[in-house]
């Protein structure tokens, strides 16, 4: 399943909808799901791993709690 930016226009509470919804059902259907996502801290929560690219370039990869640090270090905004 590959999503580019699939949250982008919509309310929180839809954002956190179709993300759940994503989650579910990438694992109960045992998907491999790809998404491009611009926020960082849905990312981290919903994402099993996580690719960071800055300027077209791999910043930081792996979990979402390494990318996230990562991301911190190097003063990327959450959002």
């Amino acid at each position: 399943l590959l999503l580019d930016e699939p949250i982008s226009a919509l309310d929180v509470h839809h954002q956190l909808t179709v993300l759940e919804r994503v989650r579910q059902l990438t694992r109960g259907q045992g998907l491999t799901t790809l998404l491009v996502l611009h926020d960082l801290q849905a990312a981290a929560r919903y994402c099993d791993d996580l690719l960071l690219l800055r300027q077209g370039t791999v910043a930081a990869r792996g979990t979402p709690v390494l990318v996230y640090h990562a991301a911190l270090a190097a003063g990327e905004t959450a959002a």
